[in-house]
C-alpha cells in the first residue's frame, strides 16, 4: 500500500491511553489509517523491545511510520532502554543504528531524522536501500528548509514515496492564520517531488475545561482549508489523535470527573464538579453524554465503555483520566478513519488538569 491508499494519519506515542485507545480499534478503522507512532519506553520495561512489542499489539502488526526523534525525559534511574534510544537517535553514518532498526521491523515505514542535517544526504540515500516509503515530518522552524530537504530526494527515492507532514505541534482557534505558510511551504517541496503527498497537523485539543461544554476540532478545519487550496491532491488528514502535542506538568490535584465525546468535528466534554466521589461522578458525566443530543452509539470499545460506566456495574468503568483519554481517542481515531461512520466490521496522558 502506499501513503494515499490510508485517509488518516494519527501522531501516537508509546502512552498507555493513546496505545490502549488504538488497541481497541476494530479491524476496518486501523486498516484506513496510517498512525504515526512517536517511540519512547514503554512504562517502567529496561528494553526497547517492549516498546516495538506494544506498539505491534496496538495496530495488528500492520504498517506505521516510526520516528525516534522526540528524546524523552527519563524521570527517575536511567535503564538500559534508554541507551538504546540514545544510540538510535546517533546521527553517525545517515543515522545507521535508526537505519537498521527500520530494516529489522517490516512494518515500519522510517521517519527522516532532522536532527543533524549535516547527514540528511547519507540517511537518505540509506533509505533508499530500504526501498520502503518515507515520511518527513517538518516542525514550524523547520519549514524554511521543506524545498532545501525536498530536493535531496531527487534522483534518489520517487516522490510518489514520500509524505510530508507540517506538524504545527500546540495551536488554538487561530490555526487557519497558518495556511498561508502551509500552501507556500507544500509549493516549494513539490517543485522538486511534485507527486509527493502531505499532510498538515496540530493539536488544539483543550488545556482547561471550566465552563468548557465542546470545542470544534480546528484541525479539521485547518486541512480542509489547505485541501480545498490544493484541489484535493494527495493531500491525508492528520492529527494528534485527540491527545496533545505534549504532556501537561503535573500539579493541582485530581481532575474533576470527565466524559469526552468525540464527532467529525467537535469534541464534547461532560464534567462533574460536584459529585460525592469519583466514582459517582464519572458515572454522572457518562449518562449526561450519553443524553446529550451529540450522542452517537457507535458500538465500539469507546463507546461502550462509556455505556458500561453509566450502568450500575462498577466493574472495568471510567474511573480515571488514563481510562477516559483512552475512551476518547478510540472514538476520535474512529471517527476520523471512517469519517464517522459507525458501520464496524468484524505513561498515561499526564496533566489532565484544570
Amino acid at each position: 500500500m502506499g501513503f494515499m491508499d490510508y485517509r488518516y494519519i494519527p501522531i501516537l506515542g508509546v502512552r498507555p491511553a493513546e496505545m490502549k485507545g488504538l488497541e481497541e480499534l476494530a479491524p476496518n478503522a486501523k486498516d484506513a489509517m496510517l498512525p504515526y507512532i512517536v517511540l519512547q519506553p514503554w512504562l517502567s520495561a529496561n528494553e526497547l523491545a517492549s516498546a516495538v512489542a506494544r506498539v505491534n499489539a496496538a495496530v495488528g502488526v500492520r504498517t506505521i511510520i516510526a520516528d525516534m526523534s522526540e528524546p524523552m525525559p527519563i524521570g527517575g534511574k536511567r535503564r538500559p532502554v534508554h541507551d538504546a534510544f540514545d544510540l538510535l537517535r546517533n546521527s553517525a553514518d545517515g543515522y545507521q543504528h535508526y537505519v537498521e532498526f527500520i530494516a529489522e521491523n517490516e512494518n515500519f515505514i522510517p521517519a527522516v531524522q532532522l536532527s543533524d542535517l549535516t547527514q540528511i544526504d547519507r540517511q537518505i540515500a540509506r533509505l533508499a536501500e530500504l526501498d520502503r516509503d518515507v515520511a518527513v515530518r517538518l516542525h514550524e522552524p523547520m519549514l524554511q528548509y521543506a524545498g532545501n530537504i525536498a530536493a535531496r530526494f531527487e534522483g534518489v527515492i520517487p516522490s510518489d514515496r514520500i509524505h510530508f507532514i507540517l506538524d504545527f505541534e500546540k495551536q488554538n482557534r487561530d490555526i487557519l492564520v497558518k495556511a498561508a505558510i502551509s500552501l507556500r511551504t507544500i509549493r516549494n517541496i513539490r517543485n522538486a517531488l511534485p507527486d509527493c503527498s502531505v499532510s498538515v497537523s496540530a493539536s488544539t485539543f483543550p488545556e482547561s475545561f471550566v465552563g468548557l461544554g465542546h470545542q470544534d476540532i480546528f484541525e479539521r478545519r485547518f486541512h480542509a482549508v489547505v485541501s480545498e487550496a490544493l484541489h484535493a491532491e494527495n493531500i491525508i488528514y492528520c492529527d494528534r489523535g485527540s491527545a496533545r502535542a505534549e504532556a501537561l506538568g503535573g500539579g493541582g490535584g485530581s481532575p474533576a470527573p470527565r466524559i469526552d465525546l468525540a464527532n467529525i468535528s467537535r469534541w464534547h466534554f461532560f464534567r462533574v464538579d460536584d459529585a460525592a466521589d469519583k466514582i459517582e461522578g464519572f458515572r454522572r458525566a457518562a449518562n449526561n453524554a450519553m443524553e446529550a443530543d451529540c450522542w452517537d452509539d457507535l458500538g465500539i470499545w469507546g463507546t461502550e465503555y462509556i455505556k458500561r460506566t453509566g450502568d450500575d456495574d462498577e466493574t472495568d468503568i471510567i474511573d480515571t483520566a488514563t481510562k477516559c483519554t483512552a475512551a476518547r481517542i478510540n472514538i476520535h481515531l474512529h471517527t476520523q478513519a471512517t469519517d464517522g461512520g459507525g458501520d464496524e466490521g468484524g505513561s498515561e496522558e499526564v496533566g489532565w488538569t484544570d
